[in-house]
């Protein structure tokens, strides 16, 4: 397993997305939305519900994200960034600097200027109902966001899928325990 990097933690093909916005783009909303439940191990008078658990863990999330971009982006000098920029990114983006030169000021801003908005934890939420929105808050990051999804969608539906499975399991117990006696 490698270490994770602010740069590594950037999905590459979104690098490119930028140049693909209409011109004199300023904000850019990238959102969480579960999409199915059809892959969880649960009965099949659940999945009809359509329904999950949101608990993202997202305080735990940000604490990571905080950490891993202060440590490896932030603190370190621009030419570290560039140089590791460089080897990491032409095999997508080509060898032109666009890529750099938006990072670049992002490092000199020093910090991610970006408002996440969620739903609370533990909310009862339809799929396809977004649990979250990433928005960047200044007009010359506006290709944060997507490139920040994919890591944020990565690291929070595992949460989420484990405490709609687990809610499941204890509404299948419960159900039983009371059928067959068991106090409340």
């Amino acid at each position: 397993m490698f270490a994770q990097t602010a740069l590594n933690s950037l999905d590459s093909y979104k690098l490119g997305h930028p140049d693909q916005y209409p011109a004199g783009t300023r904000q850019v909303v990238s959102n969480f939305t579960p999409r199915s439940i059809t892959h969880l191990n649960v009965p099949r008078e659940f999945k009809q519900k359509n329904k999950i658990i949101w608990f993202g863990a997202l305080q735990l999330f940000l604490q990571e994200l905080n950490h891993v971009w202060e440590t490896t982006f932030f603190s370190r000098a621009w030419d570290e960034i560039d140089a590791e920029a460089q080897k990491l990114y032409p095999a997508f983006c080509g060898p032109n600097g666009y890529v750099t030169e938006r990072l670049r000021k992002l490092w000199a801003r020093g910090y991610l200027p970006i408002e996440i908005k969620a739903l609370p934890e533990g909310s009862f939420v339809d799929v396809n109902v977004p649990v979250l929105t990433i928005t960047n808050t200044s007009p010359d990051e506006y290709w944060l966001p997507n490139s920040l999804e994919t890591w944020l969608s990565f690291d929070l539906w595992r949460s989420s899928t484990s405490a709609t499975i687990a809610f499941v399991y204890r509404d299948i117990l419960e159900a039983h325990a009371y059928n067959t006696g068991a106090s409340k």
